[in-house]
């Protein structure tokens, strides 16, 4: 019953982005968290909405305030097995959010680059 939920808000969500306002982070935002919610079957659309909503926040010079954004990038990245990609993102999030969540998964993308000094510092 949520799956089906989840699918619904994103296509309302979708119709914002596309059909009333291209630049309506918050619309992107909430259209990749139901994207994220549904599965791993929808982690790339999720990710690319994610990814969408920074380069217009950044292109209109405007911060992004949901602190979900960065980690479930980083949590796709890892599930993609883009450790490089998933380094960075958690960085961001252990300097901005200061979570454990954030701190967790930078030492696990810094084991899989072989950086055991960096990880250990981190874990």
């Amino acid at each position: 019953m949520l799956q089906q939920k989840y699918s619904e808000a994103a296509v309302d969500l979708e119709s914002l982005f596309t059909d009333v306002d291209p630049t309506l982070t918050e619309a992107y935002i909430l259209f990749g968290h139901c994207k994220f919610l549904l599965g791993q079957d929808e982690y790339e659309n999720a990710k690319n909405a994610y990814y969408k909503a920074i380069r217009v926040a950044n292109l209109l010079g405007s911060e992004l305030k949901d602190g979900l954004l960065h980690q479930r990038i980083g949590s796709i990245l890892i599930q993609q097995k883009k450790w490089d990609d998933s380094k960075v993102m958690f960085e961001m999030c252990a300097s901005n959010y200061d979570t454990a969540f954030s701190f967790m998964n930078l030492g696990v993308s810094c084991l899989y680059l072989k950086e055991y000094t960096n990880a250990e510092k981190v874990l």
